[in-house]
C-alpha cells in the first residue's frame, strides 16, 4: 500500500512541473512504477487462476487472446535480435566491435 501511494504522489508531483520536482520523488517514481505494474498484474492473474474472476479467465481461454499471446511471445523473442542487428549496422554501434579510425 505504501508503494502505491508513493508511486501516485511522486507521479503527481512530477507532472506538475518537471523542473521543480525534488530528486527523491523522481527516484521513487521511476524505481517503483515498474514494480507496481508487475505486482498488480501478478495479483490479478493469481486471483484469476485461483478461480475467483471468471470473466478474465474466460477471456484468457478465448482463441483470439491465445493467438495474441503466441504472437507477443514470438515478438518478445525476436526483438533483441532485431535491435542488435540495427545497432551493428550503425557506424560503431554501441561498440559491439572495435571503432575504426
Amino acid at each position: 500500500m505504501v508503494l502505491v501511494l508513493t508511486s501516485f504522489t511522486a507521479a503527481w508531483r512530477s507532472n506538475q512541473n518537471a523542473y521543480k520536482v525534488d530528486f527523491i520523488y523522481d527516484v521513487l517514481y521511476y524505481g517503483f512504477i515498474r514494480l507496481m505494474l508487475v505486482a498488480g498484474a501478478m495479483i490479478i492473474l493469481m486471483i484469476s487462476f485461483m478461480g475467483h474472476y471468471k470473466t478474465l479467465r474466460s477471456t484468457f481461454m478465448n482463441d483470439y487472446s491465445r493467438a495474441f499471446g503466441r504472437l507477443s511471445y514470438t515478438m518478445g523473442l525476436i526483438t533483441p535480435i532485431i535491435i542488435i542487428m540495427f545497432y551493428c549496422s550503425q557506424e560503431n554501434g554501441i561498440f559491439l566491435y572495435g571503432p575504426t579510425s
